[in-house]
């Protein structure tokens, strides 16, 4: 009896000796970036699920809760200072929309909370130096150079008219691929920013009447589409080429006939192009139902590098680490076979290897690869 009691006590006490911290996946879990955040917070829960369970081993239980930004900054804002005001909060995975990851950057950093996009590509994200920031994806300025060579090399585009969304995440991807055209010698023959998703009559006649070889599109799809569905009417021939937000079906499938022959860049790529993908995907059938969105895989490696940066900070066993020791662990994270290959990051936070693809949207709506650049920043 009294060696049952004594065991009883043991489990009692190697239970309360488990600490508990959480990952907020701050995301667009509604509106009209739904689709990649919900991707976002699947690809978090498949990494949680199957990493989670060795800190739990070494005394620190490990908890996921999502929050919608609604691809809003304002929002974004709010969530990230209820995170903040949560002690027991040690990291962020998100968000997809660059301009609301810099807005929750700048209140998480008061709170030394790390934080990891699976999706933001400006280059403003690292380069303002915070040690809390950090990501999977290659940056504007590198879709930019990747684009401006492909368009000189392959498509023979000298002429170009830029346009851009008046997001961070558009006008930065338009502003490094007009640096990038220059210097390749590419003509740019006007420069838009414009915050409209439709009624584009008076900017089609600007841009058409200019005859360019190509339009460069930075932005969100759903001001590229609305934009190159007008254009189509007057126009049916002139390359049209943007950035990875066109990565997407609400793109290319939506668009159609007026989204054939899209040319653009991505951080993404098809899945079945990263050789460590097949378990991943077998997991995420098993789970969803369905195929996943790419951008779960980057969000899967991400939350994959924060549970790794907790492990690490965590020195003393069944004892939670710190804010402050995550954020700098997760900056030292070195993972040799992620699912999106090997992860590491430089001293701003930018990944020192990110894959970049540029693809194009055939006849049956689908983009095909055709070229794949690593990139450094």
């Amino acid at each position: 009896m009294r060696k049952s009691m004594l065991v009883l006590v043991l489990l009692a006490s190697q239970a309360a000796a488990v600490s508990t911290v959480k990952i907020a996946v701050i995301a667009p879990l509604s509106g009209s970036l739904q689709t990649g955040g919900e991707a976002i917070r699947q690809g978090a829960e498949l990494a949680m699920r199957d990493y989670a369970p060795e800190l739990r081993r070494l005394g620190v239980d490990v908890k996921l809760e999502a929050l919608d930004d609604q691809g809003n900054a304002t929002v974004g804002i709010n969530q990230a200072k209820k995170v903040v005001a949560d002690p027991t909060f040690v990291g962020v995975v998100g968000s997809l929309a660059s301009g609301v990851s810099i807005a929750l950057s700048d209140v998480l950093r008061t709170g030394d909370l790390a934080q990891i996009s699976a999706n933001s590509t400006a280059n403003e994200f690292t380069d303002r130096g915070l040690p809390n920031v950090n990501r999977v994806v290659a940056r504007n300025d590198d879709q930019g150079v990747v684009m401006a060579q492909y368009a000189n090399e392959v498509l023979k585009a000298k002429r170009v008219y830029v346009l851009s969304d008046s997001t961070t995440y558009g006008d930065g991807l338009a502003e490094s691929f007009v640096k990038a055209a220059g210097a390749a010698g590419m003509e740019i023959l006007g420069r838009v920013s414009t915050t409209k998703r439709s009624g584009f009559d008076d900017l089609i006649k600007l841009v058409a009447g200019r005859k360019p070889d190509m339009i460069y599109y930075g932005g969100q799809y759903d001001g590229a589409l609305g934009f190159l569905n007008e254009y189509r009417a007057v126009d049916a021939t002139t390359l049209f080429a943007g950035g990875d937000a066109l990565d997407s079906p609400n793109f290319y499938r939506s668009g159609q006939a007026s989204a054939r022959g899209t040319v653009f860049t991505t951080v993404y790529g098809p899945v079945n192009r990263f050789s460590n993908s097949f378990l991943f995907v077998q997991k995420f059938k098993a789970t969803y139902k369905s195929e996943p969105n790419i951008r779960a895989l980057f969000a899967y490696d991400a939350t994959r590098a924060m549970l790794s940066a907790i492990r690490d900070a965590a020195k003393t066993p069944n004892t939670a680490p710190t804010r402050a020791q995550v954020m700098a662990a997760l900056r030292k994270v070195n993972l040799d076979r992620a699912v999106t290959g090997a992860i590491a990051f430089d001293q701003k936070g930018d990944r020192q290897r990110a894959p970049l693809f540029v693809m194009k949207v055939n006849d049956v709506f689908v983009p095909d690869v055709q070229r794949i650049t690593i990139v450094r920043p």
